[in-house]
């Protein structure tokens, strides 16, 4: 749980290094998607300086407590502040020394899942402590020309964008509560419970609309009906499609992909990366794919010490 003393801590850390911690690590977001009691955070310091941190979703279910992701969170796990030296033996030693140090102040819990960050890329010293890692993928858009961002997208999307544009039109609205219902509307079309309740994204909105760090837009057509809506959250760097809803009935009008294009065009200039979080679901994967972004990977870090919950949790799927 978080206590006083803890997010004193980290909210001066954030603080300190706005420019360049991701959006999810912040406190302020965490507050928002896991509740103020639910998460904290441990570190690794040197001389009195914080050097890393790894802040964590604590959850207790069926008499099991675990460390796992909160709803609408991508990333989170260990981040090390760069230690700005040129030989890569240094560099690997320091990271291993920060990763193994966090590794052994969590918290004891039956087991964790966690999803790193992309820039966490060596994670040998979470596997020495009993991790297993798993790759897992996501696409990004290097923003920046504009044509070439353009020429990357597939034929068939950009035939895709081009048809859409002509019947649909892109306006930003603040209407939350419309955009719940429209990506509840894409989970119940797969038979899946959406894993978020209106309550939490409706508190996670304030907070980044609070601080201008959010964009909705819905594709409407000539009359005035929507047709699907994406929700955009972002740091300084980078643009993170966290969202997606359509109605199911104008699915093939391609309201999602022109969207997807509108934001890249809109924050083409002001943000480095375009990151659409990927997905390990065959046919998703596909339609990132197909805006012709870098495949990038990120970790699943798993650990338990009890052989019954790890056997069950591979049967059943849940670690993959």
């Amino acid at each position: 749980m978080a206590g006083k003393s803890t997010s004193k801590w980290y909210q001066k850390f954030c603080s300190e290094h706005e420019a360049d911690l991701p959006l999810f690590f912040h406190s302020w977001y965490l507050d928002a998607v896991c509740g103020q009691d639910s998460w904290d955070a441990v570190a690794y310091s040197k001389d009195h300086k914080t050097l890393a941190i790894w802040p964590y979703y604590k959850k207790t279910k069926y008499g099991l407590t675990y460390i796992t992701m909160p709803p609408l969170t991508p990333y989170l796990g260990p981040w090390i502040i760069n230690p700005n030296v040129q030989k890569s033996h240094k560099k690997y030693g320091y990271e291993h020394e920060a990763i193994g140090a966090l590794c052994e102040k969590l918290p004891p819990v039956h087991f964790r899942t966690i999803h790193t960050h992309p820039s966490a890329s060596n994670l040998l010293a979470a596997r020495w402590k009993g991790y297993k890692e798993k790759s897992r993928y996501t696409y990004k858009i290097d923003l920046g020309d504009q044509e070439e961002i353009w020429n990357g997208i597939s034929d068939k999307q950009r035939n895709t964008i081009r048809k859409a544009q002509e019947a649909l039109s892109i306006s930003a609205t603040d209407d939350i509560d419309l955009f719940y219902e429209f990506n509840k509307k894409s989970f119940d079309r797969q038979d899946l419970d959406i894993p978020y309740n209106l309550a939490l994204i409706k508190r996670l909105d304030t907070a980044l609309a609070l601080r201008s760090q959010r964009s909705i837009l819905e594709a409407k057509d000539k009359s005035n009906n929507v047709h699907g809506m994406i929700y955009l959250a972002y740091d300084q760097h980078t643009v993170y499609l966290l969202a997606i809803g359509s109605d199911p009935q104008w699915r093939s009008e391609g309201s999602i992909p022109l969207l997807i294009w509108h934001a890249i065009q809109q924050f083409n200039g002001s943000h480095k990366t375009f990151d659409f979080e990927g997905s390990m679901i065959p046919n998703i994967e596909k339609f990132f794919r197909s805006f012709g972004g870098k495949m990038t990977s990120y970790s699943r870090l798993f650990a338990t010490k009890h052989r019954g919950i790890d056997l069950l949790l591979t049967l059943t799927g849940r670690y993959g």
